[in-house]
């Protein structure tokens, strides 16, 4: 999963550098679309993370779980 977050996150860069260039070339309404791309990448990568910490927790409890059953 980690490739994943790192790939929304090399995405967000690209969309904003993106976005910049066309803000200085004076094309907003293009601009913007980069902007809601790069804010969508960055959700991901946001929501993915959270994934990813819950899955190690859910592991962690899991494991915790069959000690104290087998003892």
């Amino acid at each position: 999963m980690s490739g994943d977050i790192e790939y929304e996150l090399n995405k967000y860069d690209e969309y904003m550098t993106r976005m910049h260039v066309l803000l200085e070339f004076g094309l907003a309404a293009e601009a913007r679309v980069y902007e809601s791309l790069a804010d969508l990448c960055y959700e991901k990568a946001t929501m993915l993370t959270r994934l990813e910490k819950f899955t190690e927790f859910m592991k962690r409890r899991q494991k915790a779980d069959k000690r104290d059953t087998s003892t």
